[in-house]
């Protein structure tokens, strides 16, 4: 464990991790309170749906500019400016809710919809500034903590989110302004340089071409931004099929083998900087081809039992294949680019996913669940005989 702790000993790296968790757990509070709000206040699930769509669309169209201003600007003080913007919208939420004021759905869906801008620009922001907290070696480390801290997330939030909701429904808004109030205080004491950005006076659309360009060009990131697609796309069908295997058990049963899949992907990332002394090529090539084996036993057996631990596996897996990929980004990528890549990365990578659950439900019905795993197999499969190209080698790491 001392190598995946290795970047906390630097000070600036983990106020920078501290202030990060605190800003993304209120976020995630507030990410599961809202639709609950929405269906109280209108009684209208379409509604509710509507509102998250339309965050979802905002913050995929918005990536591209975004990136230009993260690496346009200073990145220390836009974050410090973020975590003010997004404060101050869960702050006039939250105390409309507790002095009993009626929240209109369209100012609200605005109010959000302004926030979900907001994080479009700090997320490749905070992806940016990693590369002047830790240095090259440390920088597997250092992802790997950001997935733990994300996957920590993912197992206490729908917990805590849903009793703070109960109990108050004002309560996860006041907690999300809170975390904002305190990830900014954290941040201010961040005394390393993030990034002043550049000062080119060419248009936001010309600097979206010229992040474009670069990713064109270059030998290795066109191939790793589609293979990350698939990637996504795979996972989150073995997903959605053990959701779907598993839900007729009841909410409890799929709750508790959610957080044990989400336990997966904590331990997973905690093993991936261990893996740094193993040649690269091998510890890519044979976490993809366990995944391989682990859809092939689940569409032979596939029972809730064996499709957990399956999908287990493959999360557990993940961090080890994706860290190294994510690290070698940052050595490929100039830091004046680095926000306008990693925006590229998060909508290419990203463009599948939302048809995941659609594609493997259709399939399901279609077919059957044996057929659809041996389909997510063969995409494994794909994704292996893509990662032994010469263009997504790695180099060793030492």
């Amino acid at each position: 464990m001392a190598s995946t702790l290795t970047p906390l000993r630097r000070p600036d790296f983990r106020r920078f991790w501290l202030g990060s968790g605190l800003s993304t757990f209120g976020s995630q509070l507030t990410e599961l309170a809202l639709p609950l709000l929405i269906l109280d206040q209108t009684h209208s699930p379409v509604l509710a749906g509507v509102v998250g769509t339309a965050r979802m669309i905002t913050y995929m169209i918005v990536q591209l500019p975004a990136g230009v201003v993260a690496d346009r600007l200073d990145r220390r003080a836009l974050l410090l400016f973020g975590e003010v913007f997004r404060g101050s919208i869960v702050v006039v939420i939250g105390v409309a809710l507790v002095l009993g004021a009626p929240l209109p759905i369209v100012p609200l869906a605005l109010l959000m919809v302004a926030g979900t801008v907001m994080s479009a620009v700090a997320d490749p922001t905070r992806q940016a500034a990693m590369r002047h907290l830790v240095g090259v070696d440390e920088m597997p480390s250092a992802l790997a903590l950001n997935t733990m801290s994300s996957q920590t997330m993912t197992l206490i939030v729908p917990l805590l989110g849903g009793v703070c909701y109960q109990a108050w429904p004002a309560l996860p808004f006041l907690v999300d302004a809170a975390s904002y109030a305190v990830s900014f205080v954290v941040l201010s004491f961040v005394t390393v340089s993030l990034g002043t950005g550049t000062r080119e006076r060419r248009s936001i659309l010309a600097d979206v071409g010229v992040g474009l360009r670069f990713v064109w060009t270059s030998r290795f990131l066109p191939l790793y931004l589609v293979w990350s697609a698939l990637g996504n796309f795979v996972t989150a069908g073995v997903i959605f099929v053990l959701v779907i295997t598993v839900q007729p058990s009841g909410g409890s049963t799929l709750g508790l083998v959610m957080s044990v899949v989400a336990l997966g992907g904590l331990a997973g990332a905690a093993l991936a900087p261990r893996t740094a002394k193993l040649p690269t090529a091998w510890v890519v090539s044979g976490g993809i081809g366990l995944r391989l084996l682990a859809a092939c036993a689940m569409a032979v057996h596939p029972t809730p039992v064996v499709l957990a631990v399956g999908t287990t596996l493959i999360i557990l897996l993940g961090p080890s294949i994706l860290i190294p990929y994510g690290a070698h980004v940052y050595t490929v990528v100039p830091d004046h680019l680095t926000a306008r890549v990693q925006s590229a990365m998060v909508l290419v990578g990203g463009s599948l996913y939302p048809f995941a659950a659609l594609a493997t439900g259709l399939l399901m019905e279609l077919t059957s669940t044996p057929v659809t795993l041996l389909t997510l197999a063969a995409l494994f499969a794909v994704l292996l005989s893509v990662s032994v190209l010469p263009r997504m080698r790695l180099p060793n790491r030492s």
